[in-house]
């Protein structure tokens, strides 16, 4: 468990440094996922890292599996990356956002 405590932390440090703060996600959490989070998860039974994106809260879209934290790490934060430059994409086009961040919202 230390390492996973250890590993959300490097996590959480390279969220904040890039600002992604207000975005949603889930970090090696035991709790379900919410709306719209972007979520790493570690499977004990398999070994295997999951990054994977939620919809509404029943479902998801693909899972990708990972055996190394470093190649996990890289596929999260890329995910959360999308996110931003997509949600961008949406308020300039005039279209409706998955949620409301100071990283794509003027409100």
């Amino acid at each position: 468990m230390k390492t996973l405590d250890r590993q959300k932390q490097e996590i959480l440090r390279e969220i904040y440094r890039l600002g992604y703060d207000t975005l949603r996600f889930s970090i090696f959490s035991k709790e379900r996922p919410g709306e719209w989070e972007v979520v790493i998860e570690y499977d004990d039974t398999s070994g295997v890292y999951l990054v994977y994106g939620t919809m509404d809260r029943s479902s998801y879209h693909g899972k990708t599996a990972y055996r190394k934290f470093n190649a996990a790490k890289e596929g999260f934060m890329t995910f959360l990356e999308d996110i931003v430059m997509i949600n961008k994409y949406y308020v300039e086009e005039g279209m409706p956002v998955n949620y409301d961040s100071p990283l794509w919202s003027n409100n």
